[in-house]
């Protein structure tokens, strides 16, 4: 997929992107969370029945999140063959 002399460049980068796309995954579960939580019907805000409404929430948006993930992959990375592998002609 890429040169010899860039892999371990690619390998960096794609890293450094995974990592900042974790960050910016957690914020927006949290704002998700603490927003679902505030807006439930339940009385006392810090009760664990309001905070699991908020909860319940951030795990479909994660579920939803690791469907997209699976589907970008194999959209992505059909037709790359096996890895490390010659293709004869």
């Amino acid at each position: 997929v890429f040169p010899a002399k860039t892999q371990a460049l690619a390998g960096g980068v794609f890293n450094t992107i995974s990592q900042i796309g974790k960050s910016i995954t957690m914020v927006l579960v949290a704002v998700l969370a603490a927003q679902v939580t505030l807006q439930s019907n339940v009385q006392q805000k810090h009760s664990p029945d309001a905070l699991m409404v908020g909860y319940r929430a951030t795990f479909w948006f994660m579920f939803a999140c690791i469907l997209a993930t699976i589907l970008l992959s194999v959209w992505g990375l059909r037709g790359i063959g096996t890895v490390g592998h010659k293709k004869r002609d």
